[in-house]
């Protein structure tokens, strides 16, 4: 994004923004339709170390949730950190309030692309308001603010229920311009099918380079304990030589215990004592490795799998579904 005013020069707004919450002191007002996972990781260390009161208005729209738009993991970490968050069902403006002195109003969403700008970024445009302009903003949200409704952990279970339950014929966000390629249409049809599977991200002892891995048709799992992988889930693939994710598979069986199976497939036999429960899984969709997704971007951490694997929520698979697409316009 780019930011105007008179007398200043064009910047990136991620800065802009960055430093006028770093300076609050009283108070931080956030408007914005959709959030990405790091921008929210972001926003929630800065408002963990601020003095002022945080407040964020967004809309749980079922749509932006099933295309991976607006994040429920991000909007947890806000309210984990005190952020009070509240929606308003039709919101589009984008707007930051700062204090009395610092406001801005632009096209860029709470996300990494509508933040850091071009090159990667997209392009955007906001203006810096002066202080009648901040004032009559400020009055308009707070408009908006009252009108809308509190944001909670159930609100957020109630939302993703909502994306799951959406008719199979809608595919995203009305406001979405259409992918292009195979690998879009397979996006496509899987942010569809997610809504009725069970969806994971799992750790493979991979380093990325093939990008016909899946093709194997097995995933192997370790104890204790069988693990609860269903037939028809989703598994976002996390390539640990990669330290990133890039290939979504089905899983095709129930789990079996059989190291015997993973040592035959040419593993050392303590690696097939290790990670003993197979399940058969079919490829869905893989990518080479440079356009494979960060995990900061699906909400979590190498740290957080060290168990193997994590459940994913519908917006957190859909993110990594569109970044798999190639859509880094919406992250």
């Amino acid at each position: 994004m780019t930011t105007t005013s008179t007398g200043t020069v064009q910047q990136a707004a991620l800065q802009v923004v960055t430093n006028a919450l770093d300076s609050a002191t009283k108070s931080i007002d956030l408007v914005s339709p959709f959030l990405s996972n790091p921008v929210a990781k972001r926003l929630s260390a800065q408002a963990k170390q601020s003095p002022a009161r945080w407040r964020l208005l967004t809309n749980l729209d079922p749509r932006a949730i099933a295309a991976g738009v607006l994040q429920l993991a991000g909007l947890r970490d806000l309210i984990d950190h005190g952020v009070e968050v509240r929606t308003v069902a039709r919101l589009h403006a984008k707007v930051v309030l700062v204090d009395d002195t610092f406001g801005i109003v632009g096209s860029a969403n709470l996300t990494t692309a509508g933040l850091e700008g071009p090159p990667n970024g997209n392009f955007e445009l906001g203006v810096t308001l002066d202080v009648d302009q901040r004032e009559a903003a400020a009055a308009v949200v707070a408009g908006w603010w009252a009108a809308a409704t509190q944001v909670d952990d159930v609100a957020l279970k109630q939302a993703e229920a909502a994306a799951r339950a959406l008719p199979k014929t809608v595919h995203s966000v009305d406001e979405l311009p259409p992918g292009s390629g195979a690998t879009s249409a397979i996006a496509t049809q899987l942010l569809v099918e997610a809504r009725d599977r069970g969806l994971w991200v799992k750790a493979v002892y991979d380093d990325g380079t093939d990008p016909s891995w899946p093709e194997r048709g097995w995933i192997s799992s370790s104890g204790p304990g069988k693990p609860s992988f269903k037939s028809g889930d989703f598994v976002l693939i996390y390539a640990q030589g990669l330290h990133r994710c890039n290939a979504i598979v089905e899983v095709t069986s129930p789990a079996r215990f059989d190291p015997d199976f993973v040592e035959a497939a040419g593993y050392p036999r303590e690696n097939a004592e290790r990670w003993p429960w197979v399940n058969d899984v079919r490829g869905l969709l893989a990518v080479e490795a440079g356009e494979a997704v960060p995990p900061a971007l699906v909400g979590f951490s190498a740290q957080g799998l060290q168990g193997g694997r994590k459940k994913l929520d519908l917006a957190q698979f859909a993110a990594a579904a569109q970044y798999l697409a190639g859509r880094r316009d919406l992250q």
